[in-house]
């Protein structure tokens, strides 16, 4: 008879081992159950975050278009300017050659009249 109360006590212990496994698996549930959660949220927060990234890429990109465009534009503009700059400089070196060429002969003609 002795056996068998052994046999229960055994039982108990093996139940009671059983109880705590079991409690420490639910206890490391709820804590991975909590992890996941977390990471789940963090993981939406990251695509939130990727997302605006990429929309901030997108938006620079068309600045980046829009102002190489202008700087083109710009480009353009200053090369019409150089070439009027020289224009003008050709032209002022036409005047003032027609000018010496008048200043000579005003000259010239100074000097007969004070001749004769």
């Amino acid at each position: 008879m002795n056996s068998e109360p052994e046999k229960f006590v055994q039982i108990d212990q093996r139940l009671d081992s059983l109880g705590e496994a079991i409690t420490e698996l639910r206890s490391q549930q709820q804590t991975n159950t909590s992890g996941i959660v977390t990471l789940q949220g963090l993981t939406s927060e990251l695509l939130d975050i990727a997302r605006l990234h990429q929309q901030g890429l997108r938006i620079l990109q068309g600045e980046t278009r829009e102002m190489q465009a202008q700087m083109r534009e710009m480009q353009a503009q200053m090369r019409e300017m150089q070439t009027e700059v020289r224009e003008i400089q050709t032209e002022v070196r036409e005047i003032q050659a027609e000018v010496r060429q008048i200043w000579q002969y005003l000259l010239e003609q100074r000097g007969n009249g004070q001749h004769e």
